[in-house]
């Protein structure tokens, strides 16, 4: 019996393994809803949007992990994630009707501090997450500023495959959620919009 679940366990080990010491290389997309209402008077200002990745491993946005839970090859971004934000803010404020510009008396600096994915193996089961953290501060033409702090999370339950394609829709999710937060933020639109 005792070999039946050895043999067992290690199958199972085997089968959650599968590419763990493959990179993955993914691209990441966020896609703005298309249901955002324009802010009054937003036409009239031109916004500049600065990011900049803080994270102490930029790398990678994320790591496999074998089938003991102990971390294995990297999964990377095609694309530098700090681009890849600035390219997602700025189309939710096209969105809502805001200029941008390379150059402006608003601006809007990002720092990410944490845009990663993660893998948890339970019993018979297997989850992917990811979380994004930011740090942001609005500076308009008045010399006013505003700062706020965002963490966001996504990710998938009962997922069959440790792999860049369910790190990337935890990923995904994740940015989604963190500028979701950002937009929703009254303050945040309103240092814009003065």
């Amino acid at each position: 019996m005792r070999l039946i679940y050895t043999g067992f366990i290690f199958a199972i080990s085997l089968f959650l393994s599968g590419c763990v010491h493959t990179v993955d290389a993914i691209t990441l997309k966020h896609k703005p809803l298309n249901s955002i209402t324009k802010i009054d008077n937003a036409h009239t200002k031109k916004i500049t949007v600065k990011v900049i990745d803080e994270r102490s491993d930029k790398t990678k946005v994320g790591t496999k992990v074998d089938g003991a839970g102990n971390p294995a090859a990297a999964i990377v971004s095609t694309e530098d994630v700090a681009f890849f934000m600035k390219k997602g803010i700025e189309a939710e404020l096209v969105q809502r009707g805001f200029l941008l510009a390379d150059s402006s008396s608003t601006v809007i600096d990002v720092k990410i501090q944490q845009l990663m994915s993660s893998f948890d193996l339970g019993f018979l089961r297997l989850d992917s997450k990811a979380t994004v953290k930011m740090e942001i501060l609005i500076t308009t033409g008045s010399g006013k500023t505003y700062r706020t702090h965002i963490e966001a999370d996504g990710g998938e339950k009962f997922i069959q495959v440790v792999g860049g394609s369910n790190a990337q829709i935890a990923l995904e999710m994740a940015v989604d959620n963190a500028l979701q937060m950002m937009f929703s933020d009254e303050k945040l639109l309103e240092a814009l919009s003065k």
